[in-house]
């Protein structure tokens, strides 16, 4: 993705972009419940949380590190701002835990480990919300969160847009989940309380 002047609307008319998240239940013996590692387009990131071009132009690994690690704070703020999981309709508390710098089709990705603590009784039900990215900060468009989870027993994939921003464990009916028009790997997803179903958007 190139980096035109933030907030350039023309921009917004014909680049999309997709994050990427890995939610499963935390480690034994960790405090926290639920751990979550999500991969965004470094750029668009360091464009949407208002820093400055230092931080949105760095390239290489090293200096890019560098600026996650001096704006943790800024980019922190934003992501927990529109990604978030909650159980039993409680949200569950965030701690960035790790930051690193990945490559995805040959474009660097911050990839932002998160541990979240929930509260409440076993057997509950989790959320994951997404809103990363929307159209109204004239960035990109489209955005859609890809989410692969393992959580509660059970085992998915889903695609969070802004039309359809939430998943949450053991729902009925895994193509329910699929929020766009695309499907993430396979044209199927499985789970462990439901019926392997064909995502018939494919």
């Amino acid at each position: 993705m190139s980096s035109p002047v933030a907030g350039s609307v023309a921009w917004a008319h014909d680049a999309t972009s997709d994050v990427y998240a890995q939610v499963t239940a935390a480690p034994s013996g960790s405090t926290a419940d639920v751990s979550a590692v999500l991969d965004l387009e470094y750029d668009l990131l360091m464009k949407s949380a208002w820093l400055r071009a230092e931080a949105y132009e760095a390239t290489g690994r090293e200096a890019q590190l560098a600026q996650l690690d001096e704006h943790r704070d800024d980019v922190d703020e934003y992501v927990t701002g529109r990604f978030a999981v909650a159980y039993d309709g409680v949200p569950c508390t965030p701690a960035l835990a790790d930051v690193d710098v990945v490559e995805r089709g040959e474009r660097a990705y911050a990839s932002l480990t998160y541990a979240f603590a929930c509260a409440g009784e076993p057997e509950g039900t989790h959320e994951i919300s997404s809103a990363l990215f929307p159209d109204a900060e004239s960035f990109v468009h489209s955005t859609e969160t890809i989410v692969r989870y393992a959580l509660d027993e059970e085992e998915g994939s889903a695609v969070l847009t802004a039309a359809s921003p939430t998943l949450t464990t053991g729902s009925t009916g895994c193509c329910g989940r699929w929020g766009s028009s695309s499907c993430w790997a396979a044209s199927t997803c499985c789970s462990g309380r439901t019926t392997c179903c064909s995502c018939w958007r494919c």
